[in-house]
């Protein structure tokens, strides 16, 4: 049996058990990473909000100072040395942690 979500119903979910895991603008970037995945391999994917917080960090600039000044920049640095990453323009980065 499976649930269909909107963008709210998703907030809402981290909202409920992790109210302060992510901001909205990488909550956002997550739902269409995830939207993006599920039209391209035609397959739906189970939300698992502790999950989700567990493979993927937002980072803060004090946590980026290591990597440079600019989130692109550190996005990209973070891509080649990490795995995956996303600068947001609230000058946070989300990215997958391994």
């Amino acid at each position: 049996m499976m649930k269909r979500l909107t963008f709210y119903d998703f907030v809402q979910e981290f909202l409920a058990i992790r109210p302060d895991n992510f901001s909205m603008e990488a909550l956002a970037e997550l739902w269409n990473y995830f939207e993006e995945y599920e039209e391209s391999m035609g397959e739906f994917v189970e939300l698992d909000v502790i999950a989700l917080c567990c493979d993927y960090s937002e980072l803060e600039p004090s946590e980026l100072a290591e990597f440079g000044d600019e989130a692109q920049e550190i996005a990209e640095r973070i891509c080649n040395e990490r795995s995956w990453a996303v600068a947001l323009k609230n000058g946070n980065v989300l990215v997958l942690d391994f």
